[in-house]
């Protein structure tokens, strides 16, 4: 582990969407090594800050090069995907040597994966993006307006882009592996949605969108932790070409471990027809019920920004940062666990210009145009 009093900060995958936002958000707070497959593309991306980053050529099939990057590096922020390839191939490494590592993907195979690697002075911070991550901190912030909280109602989606890595992170999203999709929380239990597949629903200041229940294991905890007994979470679509695909690849029957290159491509190009001519944004949107005061209350909680990798860089960053700060106890955690989310929300408005957060109490504001 670096023993200097300024942090580095290694970045896998800095080329990648995510990655760059990284080194945007983080190059003014922290030395940056950044991990590539190939130096010279690099070094011409980052070039307006290539005086402030060292940028290392890194072959992730060999484990002496993981081995050696992660020895100089105080924190590991890992943005190679799709992370069911990955596994733990980076993160065992890095608490190993005894850096820090955050990762923005990570689900629950790599949590138990890694707690054989914990040792006594490193932190882990999992699911550290926009979702699983941001989709966490914003109903463990709403939750703090309530005494007692009743139900909970979730939605997540936008017109954004697809990379190939998140095109295959999303297919395998819609396995058991990340959640249930057609599932709901009912008397603490996860139940079949009441919901048809892909309803029509309606939030103020959101164009019309097409909804799919589909339950995350980042909300099942999330209701555990605060007691809530009846929870709905929709993953929302603007637009049919992804919807018809996601029906396409349901219906393939596929028994491969891995997403076959095929689906990557189609969902891409579906994805393309529903974006065009569009301006790309990200909506997370939380509604809880509950008592304040002893009085029935509802409030929502709605975040909108322009880009899904800047939400989820954004995030990595500021867990980063509390790291940094040592504001995170040693050990593995999930990133809704484990960071503020007054401070992480704080943190992303700095970095993402367009981000809007939105808080109101539906008894005493009109929702109409809260966007």
């Amino acid at each position: 582990m670096m023993t200097k009093n300024i942090p580095s900060i290694g970045i896998v995958g800095a080329t990648g969407f995510i990655g760059r936002e990284l080194v945007a958000n983080l190059f003014n707070y922290s030395r940056l090594n950044l991990a590539v497959r190939d130096k010279q593309k690099a070094e011409i991306l980052f070039q307006d800050n290539i005086n402030m980053i060292e940028i290392t050529e890194v072959d992730i099939t060999k484990k002496e090069d993981i081995v050696h990057f992660c020895e100089n590096c105080h924190i590991i922020i890992n943005c190679i995907g799709p992370s069911y390839r990955i596994l733990d191939q980076i993160a065992s490494v890095a608490l190993e040597v005894g850096a820090h590592y955050i990762d923005p993907s990570g689900d629950e195979t790599l949590y138990n994966l890694l707690v054989s690697h914990e040792n006594q002075n490193t932190s882990a911070i999992l699911a550290a993006g926009m979702l699983p991550g941001l989709s966490g901190l914003l109903p463990r912030d709403l939750a703090e307006n309530f005494d007692e909280i009743d139900q909970i109602v979730g939605y997540s989606g936008g017109i954004d882009y697809f990379s190939p890595a998140g095109a295959e992170e999303f297919i395998i999203s819609l396995s058991n592996g990340f959640g249930r999709g057609g599932a709901c929380i009912r008397a603490g239990g996860i139940k079949s949605s009441p919901y048809s597949p892909f309803v029509s629903r309606e939030l103020s200041g959101v164009p019309p969108f097409d909804a799919y229940p589909f339950i995350s294991n980042e909300l099942v905890h999330i209701c555990k932790d605060l007691s809530i007994k009846h929870g709905d979470w929709f993953n929302i679509f603007f637009d049919k070409h992804v919807l018809d695909y996601i029906s396409v690849i349901a219906m393939s029957n596929n028994k491969t471990e891995l997403v076959p290159n095929e689906f990557v491509e189609g969902l891409i190009k579906a994805n393309a027809l529903d974006t065009v001519g569009r301006t790309p944004f990200q909506l997370l949107a939380i509604e809880m019920q509950g008592k304040q005061y002893g009085q029935s209350c509802i409030m929502s909680s709605i975040i909108h920004a322009g880009s899904g990798a800047k939400l989820s860089a954004s995030v990595s960053a500021s867990a980063a940062l509390a790291i940094c700060k040592d504001d995170v106890p040693i050990g593995i955690h999930y990133a809704a666990n484990i960071l503020s989310p007054q401070t992480t929300i704080k943190d992303i408005q700095q970095w993402i210009p367009d981000f809007k957060h939105i808080t109101f109490n539906k008894n005493t504001v009109e929702e109409e145009g809260v966007l």
